[in-house]
């Protein structure tokens, strides 16, 4: 759920997210009620925060006018205090009826095993300061309760907040224990990359695409051979899953340095996401080139292939990108296809159709080639 306001319309309302593709989608969770009105035209909501004792909080900027000076004409200028109100301002809690308060806690007191245990708190004050305290304090202590908690927390928010500061600490220990200093360039430990490998299979979808974005903003701390395990687990997420949900972007932003046997073998399943989400489309068939248009053409089109009569509708679109293509070999193979597969035994018209007018644009695309 989130809570949005309309500053000028002074009202909030709640929205309920709900996937769709690699986004979100929001849509008002009372129809075409708003969650707060004001018949005040001062009311200006402009921030919520979750506070402490798990109400919310509104900030009201409580101003007439909110419009800059430079929209708005000199004759109003000269009868309207454009700064009335700039004394002025609100806060609200947002509480239930039955709600009682409850002291806040003094999380700078607490325990680095406290901490730990905060990730996993329904109220995000709670999981967001617990994170922060953790990092500010670098206790290395932390990181083996820190894998723990990603591998056994109650709720994704935990194991994510978990996941995300022990791959942080691990490498600030692993780049002391090296070099007596930090840097940017330390590698990650055994423990905590074996942590994150499991994450990226997990069974969540939300901690798995989260491990694959830290896998990708981690990369330089990996080694050759843990960073080669990581992107082929993160790509081989097309085959093992019916859907990826949020997994989809991060996963499809792996397939860029994967090797081309892989990508080849993925490329049924790849052009399936493709087919179904127009977001991920463009990046996924840029990526299946790298298998080469022949390859595809052959396999992952084939006539034999049962997911063909769903990605059919991709093949123009694909050879069309193939004759774009700034990589001279990629452009010739879209040249020479036709040719390639009237050579195959088998009937031409079993294949998707290719783009219209084809043969005018293979001869442009064979006169750019033979400049080059």
């Amino acid at each position: 759920l989130a809570f949005d306001a309309d500053v000028a319309g002074n009202l909030c309302y709640r929205m309920k997210l709900i996937p769709d593709g690699v986004t979100l989608k929001a849509v008002q969770v009372y129809g075409n009620k708003n969650f707060c009105t004001s018949d005040d035209i001062w009311f200006r909501p402009v921030n919520f925060v979750n506070a402490p004792d798990g109400c919310l909080h509104v900030c009201d900027m409580y101003r007439e006018v909110i419009e800059h000076p430079w929209s708005i004409p000199d004759d109003i200028h000269a009868a309207v205090d454009l700064l009335r109100g700039r004394d002025k301002g609100r806060l609200f809690r947002l509480a239930p009826k039955s709600f009682k308060s409850r002291a806040t806690p003094k999380l700078s007191a607490a325990t680095t095993a406290e901490l730990v245990a905060l990730l996993d708190h329904p109220n995000a004050w709670h999981r967001e300061t617990a994170q922060r305290l953790l990092f500010e304090r670098q206790d290395k202590t932390a990181l083996e309760p820190l894998r723990e908690m990603a591998e056994t927390a109650k709720t994704p928010q935990g194991k994510v907040s978990a996941l995300w500061s022990a791959v942080k600490l691990s490498v600030s220990e692993s780049s002391l224990a090296a070099t007596g200093h930090a840097s940017s360039r330390s590698p990650l430990t055994p423990e905590t990359f074996r942590t994150l490998r499991d994450a990226i299979s997990d069974e969540n979808l939300h901690l798995a695409a989260q491990a694959m974005i830290i896998s990708d903003e981690m990369r330089h701390h990996f080694t050759d051979s843990q960073a080669d395990v990581l992107r082929y687990l993160s790509a081989k997420n097309f085959e093992s899953r019916h859907e990826l949900g949020p997994a989809a972007l991060p996963a499809a932003m792996s397939l860029a340095d994967s090797a081309q046997n892989q990508i080849t073998k993925l490329a049924p399943k790849v052009l399936l996401v493709a087919a179904k989400d127009s977001w991920l489309s463009p990046l996924l068939l840029h990526t299946c080139l790298r298998a080469g248009l022949t390859n595809l053409a052959t396999t992952a089109f084939s006539p034999r292939e049962v997911s063909t009569s769903s990605t059919a509708h991709l093949f123009p679109f694909l050879v069309d990108l193939a004759m774009l293509s700034p990589d001279d070999n990629i452009a010739a193979e879209a040249v020479e296809l036709p040719m390639v597969l009237e050579g195959i035994d088998r009937n031409m018209s079993d294949y998707p159709v290719f783009p219209s007018r084809f043969p005018e644009s293979a001869m442009r695309a064979a006169a750019r080639g033979a400049l080059k």
